[in-house]
């Protein structure tokens, strides 16, 4: 078994070549790996067990191999991704479901699938090029990041029609060092090539092509106890947000309905109010880009989904008009999703969670009030 930890970055194709044209992709820290093309066939049951449980189990053909591979739920933490893995190779593109009696996958299944129970579920098709960087961190330590640019689609059939949705991504998977020099390396990119985090696995694209009409975001918010210290607090519901608002753009861009739209405006507003009031336990800086960016974005959304407010107060006869000003509107949001500022909202945000830079302006009470538990707090009064 392996455990990943990956970030995993969006963009558009567009992007692509000014993305490979970056200084990062011709120093000497990083060496080209080649490219491959490849096939992944995933397999579930009739009525989706796996996918209810967050298991992914696919076959995986490459030009050289034929792997199967089954990865488990795991967790998104702070734009990270981290879950368990087993790979085995396989000698033909079959099932092998023997193998799958040594791994955890029974112990968050209730009742585990039979042989005959696994079926294909949906394909993906894409080409990977691939990229070994060796280099040290700022502290000198040594830090080793596989970098994969995916190319390609996700598909299936069904019922004699064809479905697919494209698949665009950089993935940063750490080999050595800590997760802050993944958004390290990140920011490299995305100060001159929009990059957006993306919480949305491959398997999940394909799902949600079964039924595009009722695709819904299922996010669960952090559970706070009384005894939950403040810093610990501030971190996981930042956590979440920085969860929530891209996938509700991703979620936007997908199926077009504007609540989602409307929820990452939410979502963004959020992370001013818990930046501007948890100040007493992580202090802002005095240059603080990061804010500047989130008042930007935060003032863009709003005017951009003010038409929805003038449909309210123009009633229910000016279908026309609300028709007109959504398109609009949908082409203003396109373009705010590929700008350079939106990826480096998610990105800044990331790499605080994982380093916490407020600790290094901490003085004593902050570190007081940091530990103090959400029952025990009272804030300072002006």
């Amino acid at each position: 078994m392996a455990k990943e930890i990956e970030l995993k970055l969006a963009l558009s194709p567009h992007h692509v070549g000014a993305l490979l044209q970056q200084p990062l992709f011709q120093q000497p820290d990083i060496q080209p790996a080649g490219k491959q093309r490849l096939r992944n066939c995933y397999f579930d049951t009739a009525d989706q067990a796996l996918q209810a449980a967050r298991i992914a189990l696919r076959i995986r053909q490459t030009e050289t191999q034929i792997i199967q591979t089954l990865k488990t739920r795991g967790h998104s933490q702070g734009g990270l991704h981290e879950r368990n893995e087993w790979e085995w190779t396989l000698p033909q593109a079959t099932l092998d479901f023997s193998l799958l009696a040594d791994t955890a996958w029974p112990e968050v299944l209730a009742e585990p699938p039979s042989p005959e129970q696994l079926q294909p579920a949906f394909n993906t098709d894409f080409e990977r090029q691939l990229w070994h960087y060796r280099s040290l961190n700022a502290a000198g330590e040594p830090v080793e990041v596989e970098i994969a640019l995916d190319s390609g689609e996700v598909w299936l059939e069904l019922d004699g029609e064809r479905r697919s949705d494209p698949i665009s991504e950089l993935e940063l998977e750490l080999k050595q060092g800590q997760p802050g020099d993944l958004f390290d390396l990140a920011l490299q990119l995305a100060n001159a090539v929009p990059l957006q985090i993306s919480d949305i696995s491959k398997a999940e694209r394909g799902y949600r092509l079964f039924a595009p009409e009722q695709y819904q975001l299922r996010l669960e918010r952090p559970q706070l106890s009384a005894d939950t210290a403040l810093e610990e607090a501030y971190v996981k519901l930042l956590q979440f947000e920085l969860l929530s608002w891209p996938r509700q753009l991703e979620a936007w861009q997908y199926s077009r309905k504007w609540d989602h739209g409307v929820q990452a405006l939410e979502s963004l507003r959020n992370i001013r109010a818990l930046r501007e009031h948890f100040a007493d336990v992580a202090p802002l800086p005095s240059d603080d880009e990061l804010g500047r960016l989130i008042d930007k974005l935060i003032d863009r959304l709003l005017s951009l989904l003010g038409w929805q407010r003038c449909s309210q107060l123009l009633g229910p006869h000016a279908v026309e008009w609300t028709r007109n000003q959504a398109e609009q509107a949908g082409v203003r949001l396109e373009v705010l999703t590929q700008t350079r500022e939106a990826g480096l909202i998610a990105l800044l945000l990331g790499e605080k969670l994982s380093k916490r830079p407020w600790r290094d302006r901490w003085n004593e009470q902050h570190q007081q009030r940091a530990i103090q538990p959400l029952r025990q707090h009272t804030p300072d009064r002006p």
